[in-house]
């Protein structure tokens, strides 16, 4: 994603490049296959690849959905144009505005991946959450064990960093990263703030419980309380705002979360107490709502993995229920088309379609003081999409998004899911077609220094 220049403007502009590799048809010494008529090489869909394939798209795509949804906190600035960063990789804008505004990274991850089957995806990471100090993980998710697991569990032997601190920190390099915090952690936490929101706006959690143990877990609440969340910042308010609106009480009643920066705090881990010595011991303390909601969540999910007759582990997807035994968000037996998202034969990046004065209407993380809100006049609302609940449930769905999006460039690939060359990803091909898009402008100036993608 980047700040390009059209005409003296700055628009934001995007595509997706995909290497194909893994996804092509070979023979049996490994070449890839041509097709006899067109000398193209040619896609296999079936196998773990294409449900890789599958999965990284739907949380691609999703992340482009919200930058023209919630693009406010998705880039941190209110135009485009103070989306810009010198060679260093350093905002040229007021970074301290920018860091009010932009989205926590666990949220924005958090939210793609709630989309895909990142239960299975991940298994191995989860797992960490219930895994001993004797190494061995256990049958279940206990809410102590995950406390734990959370604050100082391993991952591979290293240090998992589990916490939601540590996702925008600067964590030591350890060959683990930030993938615990931002994918699995942000995952979690996303989905505790939808069902947080469902009940806020319905009474009744996506935990559904029969004889004081989970019986079913509604992913059509949760979608329900992602899309409050996300259609509530689109329209204005704040994450601060809207997480302090739907907290929970403590014992006294007091609201629990105070803030995007309260929630991150006491997520899972609570209120430590302070030892004699000194040290914080936490034990859930003032949160246990947080840690059971994930222990029964992540013990639902294992249940049904460990369901006799199953293919999949449970998918972990809100896009889907639980129990469907895919390895794929994506109904790969059936095509669809999108106005708004197009794989299209190009090379360059698109511009997107949606006016900014509706893109950068809604709020972000925080005030940042001045106001949250770059609008000349107010949006059209009957552009403001409902973004989750358009979605088909069933033996794989396809995710639709209404919004006023730009058409997006996963280039190379044509209708009949052929590529055009191999051994190169998407962004890397030159065809002929050089724009996905009918009269776009041609950028009059490089793209913007340094410009990061989401």
């Amino acid at each position: 994603m980047h700040a390009v220049k059209y005409d003296g403007d700055y628009k934001l502009s995007y595509m997706i490049g995909i290497d194909i590799d893994d996804l092509l048809i070979k023979d049996l010494s490994g070449d890839s296959v041509r097709d006899e008529d067109t000398g193209k090489f040619s896609l296999g869909r079936l196998g773990e690849s294409m449900h890789t394939f599958e999965n990284t798209i739907t949380h691609e795509l999703f992340h482009a959905f919200m930058d023209d949804y919630n693009r406010t906190g998705m880039l941190g600035v209110t135009k485009v144009g103070d989306y810009v960063f010198d060679n260093n990789g350093n905002l040229t804008s007021d970074a301290q505005r920018y860091y009010k505004l932009h989205l926590p990274t666990w949220l924005i991850e958090g939210s793609a991946s709630a989309v895909e089957n990142v239960y299975q995806f991940r298994s191995d990471y989860f797992d960490a959450l219930r895994t001993g100090p004797d190494g061995k993980v256990k049958d279940s998710f206990a809410a102590s064990m995950i406390v734990e697991c959370y604050l100082n569990g391993t991952y591979d032997g290293k240090p998992a960093y589990f916490d939601l601190a540590n996702c925008d920190a600067s964590v030591e390099s350890n060959g683990v990263g930030h993938t615990a915090s931002a994918y699995v952690s942000g995952y979690l936490a996303t989905l505790y703030l939808a069902d947080l929101a469902n009940i806020k706006s319905t009474g009744t959690s996506a935990i559904i419980l029969k004889d004081n143990s989970v019986d079913n877990v509604s992913t059509e609440k949760l979608r329900m309380g992602l899309n409050s969340i996300l259609e509530r910042m689109h329209k204005g308010e704040t994450l601060d705002g809207i997480i302090a609106d739907i907290s929970p009480a403590n014992s006294s009643g007091k609201k629990l979360y105070g803030d995007t920066a309260d929630f991150q705090k006491k997520f899972i881990k609570g209120t430590p107490t302070e030892l004699p010595s000194g040290v914080l011991e936490y034990a859930a303390e003032g949160d246990e709502g947080s840690s059971n909601f994930v222990m029964d969540y992540l013990n639902y999910l294992n249940y049904v993995s460990n369901l006799p007759d199953r293919n999949y582990k449970a998918n972990g997807s809100i896009l889907l229920p639980v129990d469907v035994d895919t390895g794929s968000p994506i109904n790969s037996t059936k095509q669809a088309s999108s106005e708004y998202y197009k794989i299209t034969e190009s090379n360059k990046v698109v511009p997107s379609t949606v006016p900014d004065s509706v893109a950068f209407a809604g709020g972000g993380k925080s005030n940042p003081g001045d106001s949250a809100r770059a609008m000349s006049s107010e949006p059209d609302e009957s552009l403001a999409a409902q973004p989750l609940e358009q979605t088909v449930q069933g033996d794989g769905a396809e995710a639709e998004s209404g919004n006023d999006a730009a058409p997006l460039t996963t280039e190379g690939q044509s209708p009949n899911g052929e590529f055009a060359n191999e051994g190169q990803s998407l962004s890397d091909q030159a065809l002929e077609n050089d724009s996905g898009v009918e009269n776009a402008p041609e950028p009059t100036e490089e793209v913007a220094q340094g410009a990061k993608g989401e």
